[in-house]
């Protein structure tokens, strides 16, 4: 059984009305380009508009990266790529990732012009296409991707270390 209770009981829950009259109030009110979900450093956004404003803000691109449920190359990169501690300190410092599901995003499949899964894209917070990249690749190629945009985006922060052995190798890059 679900409970519905009316918004007016819960005002004190809604940005920019008074707890005390339910009313909206110029003092309490969001600014439209509020960022509502915060994007954390470490975590793949779905939320692609939220995200350039980020980059906007950060100054650093969006990695775009395409993908579908019912792709087998995709679903791989899900679980030994994408997900990888080392891929996560990238998000949110150098690169705020977008994972973009094309059965719900045609627009933005149309808009980029994309013909095959997966498809990274790396869009500067100018709005500019920076590069592209199609085809499942290993954590290694990834990473490596990774840190050469990093480089070209900050070179006031240093690009992290690499912190775990990938695909057996003995190296830390």
């Amino acid at each position: 059984m679900s409970v519905v209770i009316p918004l007016m009981t819960l005002p004190f829950l809604v940005p920019g009305i008074s707890p005390s009259t339910g009313a909206a109030t110029v003092e309490n009110a969001q600014p439209k380009t509020e960022i509502t979900n915060i994007i954390h450093p470490g975590e793949w956004t779905e939320n692609v508009e939220e995200a350039r404003q980020i980059s906007v803000q950060k100054e650093i691109p969006l990695f775009l990266h395409f993908e579908a449920p019912w792709c087998g190359a995709c679903v791989r990169m899900h679980k030994h790529v994408l997900n990888d501690s080392a891929t996560r300190e990238f998000l949110g410092k150098y690169v705020i990732g977008v994972r973009v599901n094309t059965d719900h995003h045609r627009d933005l499949v149309r808009r980029y012009r994309v013909s095959a899964l997966p498809t990274d894209i790396v869009i500067g917070p100018d709005g500019t296409e920076r590069s592209r990249y199609v085809g499942a690749v290993s954590l290694r190629v990834f990473l490596s991707r990774l840190k050469t945009i990093a480089k070209q985006v900050q070179g006031l922060k240093p690009v992290p270390a690499v912190t775990q052995q990938i695909e057996g190798t003995d190296s830390k890059t």
